[in-house]
C-alpha cells in the first residue's frame, strides 16, 4: 500500500506473513515493535528528517524510550499504522504510533527519540534536525500510555537474576552497527517462563534503550518476576544496555 498522508500523520498497510508470527499464532512484541519503527522511519523521511536524510549529515536517529499499551493482541490481519511527530525539545521529540487492524485499535504507542552525531556518539539539539512547526502532528481522543520515570529502581536491580548470556553477532545489528532495536526486545523476551507468554495477555510494554552494543559484546540478560509484572535488564561489562518492563493480565 501507498503511504496515506493526512494532517501531518502518515499511514500505511502491512501484510502479514507467517515467518512474523509467534508459537501463538500472534505478532510477538518485537515485530510490533519492528514495524511500528518501520512507518515511523518512513514518515520522517516523508517530512524530509528522515535517517537517509540525516546520515547525510553525519547523524542519525536512536530510540530511547517506547511505551506501549494493547487493547487486544495483533492477530493474524493485515496491520494499519498511523503516526506523526507531536513535540520536541531540548534533545528529544515526542512521536505518537497507532496500530490498527480493520477498525479496531490493537495498541497505542508512546515514543521518544534522540538525534545523534554518528561520530561522536552524542545527542544533538532536535532543533538542528526539527524547526518546522507545520509538521507537528495531533492525535485527539487518543489516551496516550505513559512514559514511566524510570522502569528498574535500585531495589529491583537488586533482585535481577541472571538468565543467559548472548554475543552479539551479524545478525543482531542494524544500519548504525550496533544491536537492532528489536533485536534487543526478543533477547529480553527469550529471559521470559514460557508460560507467561502463553497463559497471560500483554498488556503494557515498557521499553528504555539505554546504551548500544556492538559486535562481539557480551551480553547478560537478567529477569525478576513481580506477580504480573516482569522485569528484564540487558547489561554489556555492567553498563545498563536496554530495560524492559511488561505488565500483564491472566488470560
Amino acid at each position: 500500500m501507498t503511504p496515506r498522508v493526512h494532517d501531518q500523520k502518515l499511514t500505511m498497510e502491512l501484510e502479514v506473513w507467517p515467518f512474523h508470527l509467534d508459537l501463538r499464532g500472534q505478532y510477538p512484541l518485537s515485530q510490533v515493535v519492528a514495524r511500528m519503527i518501520h512507518v515511523a522511519g518512513v514518515h520522517a523521511s516523508h517530512f524530509g528528517y528522515g535517517i537517509d536524510h540525516l546520515m547525510q549529515h553525519g547523524s542519525s536517529w536512536v530510540l530511547s524510550r517506547m511505551s506501549i499499551r494493547f487493547e487486544e493482541p495483533v492477530e493474524v490481519k493485515p496491520l494499519y499504522i498511523t503516526t506523526g511527530v507531536t513535540d520536541w525539545s531540548g534533545i528529544s521529540t515526542d512521536r505518537t504510533i497507532l496500530l490498527q487492524q480493520g477498525e479496531e485499535l490493537r495498541a497505542v504507542s508512546n515514543t521518544k527519540w534522540i538525534a545523534i552525531d554518528i561520530d561522536k556518539r552524542m545527542p544533538l539539539p532536535i532543533d538542528r534536525i526539527l524547526n518546522d512547526t507545520a509538521v507537528r502532528a495531533t492525535f485527539d481522543n487518543v489516551e496516550l500510555p505513559e512514559i514511566p520515570r524510570r522502569l528498574i529502581d535500585r531495589q529491583l536491580a537488586d533482585r535481577l537474576q541472571s538468565v543467559y548470556t548472548h554475543t552479539v553477532r551479524y545478525t543482531d545489528l542494524d544500519i548504525n552497527c550496533h544491536v537492532n532495536t528489536s533485536v534487543w526486545v526478543s533477547l529480553a523476551m527469550d529471559a521470559l517462563p514460557l508460560e507467561h507468554i502463553l497463559q497471560r495477555k500483554m498488556y503494557e510494554a515498557h521499553m528504555r534503550f539505554a546504551h548500544e552494543a556492538k559486535l562481539g559484546q557480551h551480553l547478560d540478560v537478567k529477569c525478576h518476576s513481580d506477580g504480573l509484572t516482569d522485569y528484564i535488564q540487558i547489561e554489556e561489562s555492567e553498563s545498563i544496555c536496554f530495560q524492559l518492563m511488561i505488565k500483564w493480565k491472566v488470560e
